[in-house]
């Protein structure tokens, strides 16, 4: 019994405290009236709760919604950057062929150098060979000027002259295989910055969706990892 009074002593005490919060003599008011004051505190208390679970469940449902809409996002990037990747690959592959296919036509060159017999030349590099045939060409056109000058015969300038013949069309050869070497290799500087630069993006992207992720309160998705 004597909790009950204690405790009906502490309700009374804190009821007095809300009456003169509220600016209100306890003495002063009458029985009724108090009660009169305490119901609309109540009902405000009531309807201050609904409007607080109203807000609760509004900002509950808004959390879901944006939860939903990053994971579709997420889908999304996802599909967009393994669609990506595998394009990435794919140039890969393409410039592997690319590369292989330029160096079996250096290797021709360097054999067709090896069947005459150029065998140190076929070792050298494209620009290498050509310098090497210019100075073949001139020394056999100073050769040719100087047999038909000096009268050596008929058998002679046919000699050099073939051989001049067959040295300008080597060299040709080496000349339109440098060209177009060089005009691939710029390609493919070309191809190597673009799939560099995709690289930088996909990463990007990828850094991009993960601190999305983490700073919504984490969604249960793989994200893959960032492309190298």
């Amino acid at each position: 019994m004597q909790g009950d009074d204690s405790a009906g002593e502490d309700e009374g005490t804190a009821l007095q405290r809300r009456f003169s919060s509220e600016g209100l003599d306890w003495g002063s008011v009458e029985p009724s009236e108090r009660a009169v004051h305490v119901w609309r505190w109540l009902v405000d208390g009531e309807a201050n709760l609904r409007a607080a679970r109203h807000i609760n469940d509004k900002l509950r449902r808004q959390h879901e919604e944006e939860r939903t809409e990053l994971q579709q996002y997420a889908h999304h990037l996802q599909s967009e950057y393994e669609e990506r990747v595998r394009g990435l690959e794919e140039e890969v592959r393409a410039l592997k062929e690319d590369l292989e296919a330029l160096l079996a036509g250096t290797q021709a060159v360097s054999t067709m150098l090896e069947g005459e017999g150029l065998h140190d030349v076929a070792q050298t590099s494209l620009g290498e060979q050509i310098a090497y045939m210019l100075v073949e060409r001139k020394k056999l056109m100073e050769e040719l000027a100087l047999a038909h000058s000096s009268h050596l015969g008929t058998e002679r300038e046919k000699d050099l002259t073939s051989q001049l013949i067959k040295a300008c069309t080597e060299l040709e050869v080496l000349r339109h295989k440098h060209r177009e070497t060089e005009a691939q290799l710029e390609e493919m500087h070309d191809r190597v910055q673009l799939l560099e630069r995709a690289s930088r993006q996909l990463e990007a992207d990828n850094e991009t969706l993960v601190f999305k992720i983490l700073t919504s309160g984490g969604v249960s998705h793989h994200v893959p990892a960032s492309a190298a």
